[in-house]
């Protein structure tokens, strides 16, 4: 996005073209430069009143300062001047999404102007997520949720796209279309990248107790991110079940020493301690738990063991 805005900065005539200029200041919003941005929206309504994009660039303006009820009327007038832009009603529905409980959940405000989006561009896929976020969170249709989050993962394949399909297709019983779309997502995926693809299908393998293809997958979540303590913790659970309990038990150390509040690492290091015979360190750790925790049950137990023992 700099490099685009460098790039207008660049253009001939760029500050007379009036279309220009409104790219200019969404290239401006978009990197977060607010004020330069307005100062275009302004002198863009002042000297083309009639200009769509002056309107829908006021529009977003507003709808970055969550100042819904302005940009709810900038929207308007640029669907005035254009109603055939799917970007204007898609951006209206999401300034009714979030102005209020009852415009979200109004289905001729919110919904109307999302289906109007996806009529007017078959191809936008951020819309057919919006879609499926009020088909899942308002009207309560996880299958036709489902359908729009795989839909706007086709069109252009984000996280947030993804992650809802494979999380509705789990809970929907469709494992199936679930690992079709993380196997996509990594066959393509460079290191360190898709972490959220990684995650998800280890977890997956977790749970149908494929300890090493979890193994696997875990680790590759965590070169994408190598400070995500849940998922060190996972990479435990998965190093645990395929009884590899030294290196269990090092992970369940490094999900700690990232999050010391995770009590659960905590625990399944000294169950692991005590499994390999490291009692004492065991002894250590069950009482460094009552410490931060007085009543954790699981802990009382395995102190209360190593005691006995």
């Amino acid at each position: 996005m700099k490099r685009l805005l460098r790039a207008l900065l660049k253009i001939v005539g760029a500050s007379s073209d009036p279309l220009l200029l409104a790219f200019r200041g969404q290239a401006y919003l978009n990197e977060g430069l607010v004020d330069q941005a307005s100062k275009i929206s302004q002198e863009l309504l002042l000297s083309h009143p009639d200009l769509a994009e002056a309107h829908a660039l006021e529009g977003l303006i507003r709808y970055s300062q969550k100042n819904y009820e302005q940009a709810e009327k900038s929207f308007q007038n640029a669907i005035e001047r254009r109603a055939e832009t799917a970007e204007y009603h898609q951006y209206l529905g999401l300034t009714y999404w979030f102005m209020s409980d009852e415009t979200k959940k109004d289905k001729g405000k919110t919904l109307t102007h999302f289906l109007k989006a996806a009529k007017l561009d078959s191809y936008l896929g951020s819309v057919f997520c919006c879609l499926g976020n009020y088909y899942r969170d308002i009207a309560g249709d996880k299958s036709r949720a489902c359908g729009c989050y795989k839909k706007a993962f086709e069109l252009d394949g984000t996280e947030e796209s993804g992650t809802a399909a494979v999380d509705l297709s789990v809970e929907l019983g469709d494992m199936d279309t679930a690992l079709s779309i993380l196997n996509e997502v990594t066959e393509k995926a460079s290191a360190g990248t898709a972490k959220w693809a990684w995650l998800h299908r280890g977890l997956y393998y977790l749970r149908t107790g494929q300890p090493s293809q979890a193994v696997a997958d875990l680790q590759a979540a965590l070169r994408a991110d190598p400070k995500d303590a849940n998922c060190w913790e996972s990479l435990g659970e998965a190093y645990l079940s395929r009884g590899s309990y030294t290196t269990a038990l090092k992970s369940f150390t490094k999900a700690s020493e990232l999050n010391p509040e995770l009590v659960y690492s905590i625990y399944r290091a000294a169950a692991t301690e005590q499994i390999l015979g490291k009692y004492e360190d065991a002894i250590a750790t069950y009482q460094q738990i009552l410490k931060k925790t007085k009543d954790y049950v699981p802990a009382l137990k395995g102190n209360m063991s190593e005691f006995e023992s």
